[in-house]
C-alpha cells in the first residue's frame, strides 16, 4: 500500500430504526457511521457500523460514500458463495444486489 492511500472496507450500518441499514465504503467504521447518520438524519450515536470485508485495490475520491450496485453484487458473490453467517438483514441486503443466474 502506498503511504497516505487509504485502504477502503464495506460496512454495514445499522441504527435502532432498522428500515434504513445499509451498506457504506469507508476506510475506517467511524467514517462510515459519520457518512451514514448525515446521509440518513440519524445522530452519529444512533448508528453502528460493523465491518464486512476489506476491499483490496478498491480507490474512490471520498472519504465514505454509497457502494455501488455493481460493487454489493460481486462482494456478495463472494460472501454467500463461502457460507459466511450474516445476520438475515446484511444476507438479505446482498441477497436483493444479486446478480440473475446467466443460462
Amino acid at each position: 500500500m502506498a503511504f497516505g492511500v487509504p485502504v477502503f472496507k464495506l460496512f454495514w450500518c445499522s441504527t435502532p430504526a432498522r428500515a434504513k441499514d445499509w451498506f457504506v465504503v469507508a476506510s475506517d467504521a467511524e467514517d462510515a457511521r459519520l457518512f451514514f447518520a448525515s446521509e440518513e438524519g440519524f445522530q452519529a450515536s444512533e448508528v453502528e457500523a460493523g465491518l464486512m470485508t476489506g476491499l483490496p485495490g478498491f480507490r474512490q475520491q471520498e472519504a465514505a460514500t454509497w457502494p455501488s450496485v455493481e460493487l454489493l453484487a460481486g462482494v456478495g458473490e463472494v460472501l454467500l458463495r463461502e457460507g459466511a453467517r450474516l445476520p438475515p438483514a446484511i444476507a438479505d441486503g446482498l441477497h436483493r444486489t444479486r446478480r440473475p443466474a446467466r443460462r
